[in-house]
């Protein structure tokens, strides 16, 4: 290993190695692992953030009729949960440790500051509010608008990290090293290829990878569930509740020895990429 400057480099900031002896030049602008731990902490919490601000009311309210019963739920848990979600990056970032570089402690200290300045005007954290499981969903629905409009309302600095990052060598190659942070200069995001394409009849035979678009019925060895695209993630609905998950998160249903699991391999622009399988 030692006859591979980037492999070192890479060797000595991953958290569970021992950093290698160095033999010969350093490179001054090889990462760091406190630099690589500031990095990947501050990306999860752009990345949580900029979620955060996304959410829209159509993400929560299902008007699918079969499954409307079912919206209830989803805005009394967002509306209860919303600012357990700001204050737990508010505690994330206040366990940071300062990199020594201005211009990205500025820029942790203003995103901090942000989600600061909203947390009061949100549901307590440690508030349980059980009375919305009693509420009509058409008085939980400007509840849930209200808490939108809030989260909204958090700043993410500018100029953005991306550039930060790039600005400084050492932070740059940090960041790109960092599991949670996109290498800087990577191109857009874009949807992974689904092996049977729209075709869902696929999925009758209880393994396949297809592209949804917006809302779908699919059945895997003969159960029917419903995937609704939301703007983070996707939805599985079906007759005995819903569950909800973002990219590489998944969900199982049904029963012992009959089940179906759903995986989120991609998300973009209101068409999701799902690989199902049935055990």
């Amino acid at each position: 290993m030692r006859g591979d400057a980037k492999l070192n480099a890479l060797y000595n900031v991953a958290p569970a190695c021992a950093p290698l002896r160095q033999f010969g030049p350093v490179d001054a602008a090889a990462p760091t692992r406190p630099l690589v731990a500031w990095a990947d902490t501050m990306c999860g919490v752009v990345t949580s953030t900029a979620a955060l601000k996304a959410h829209k009311i159509e993400d929560l309210v299902i008007t699918d009729p079969r499954y409307a019963r079912l919206s209830g739920f989803d805005l009394s848990s967002f509306i209860s949960s919303a600012g357990a979600g700001v204050a737990q990056l508010v505690e994330t970032l206040g366990t940071v440790t300062p990199s020594g570089i201005p211009a990205a402690d500025k820029y942790h200290d203003s995103l901090l500051a942000s989600l600061r300045a909203v947390a009061p005007k949100l549901p307590s954290s440690d508030s349980r509010m059980p009375d919305l499981d009693f509420q009509p969903v058409e008085q939980l629905k400007p509840q849930a608008q209200q808490i939108i409009g809030v989260l909204a309302t958090i700043a993410l600095p500018a100029p953005d990290l991306p550039t930060i990052a790039a600005a400084n060598p050492v932070l740059a190659h940090s960041h790109d090293v960092a599991p949670q942070c996109r290498p800087l200069g990577s191109p857009p995001p874009t949807l992974p290829s689904a092996a049977n394409g729209t075709d869902l009849g696929a999925c009758a035979g209880g393994k396949c990878q297809v592209l949804v678009t917006g809302q779908a019925d699919i059945t895997a060895s003969g159960m029917t569930f419903t995937a609704s695209v939301t703007s983070s993630g996707v939805r599985i609905l079906q007759d005995s509740g819903e569950m909800s998950f973002g990219v590489g998160g998944s969900g199982s249903f049904g029963m012992a020895g009959h089940m179906v699991t759903v995986r989120l391999s991609g998300v973009l622009d209101g068409k999701a990429v799902l690989d199902i399988s049935t055990g």
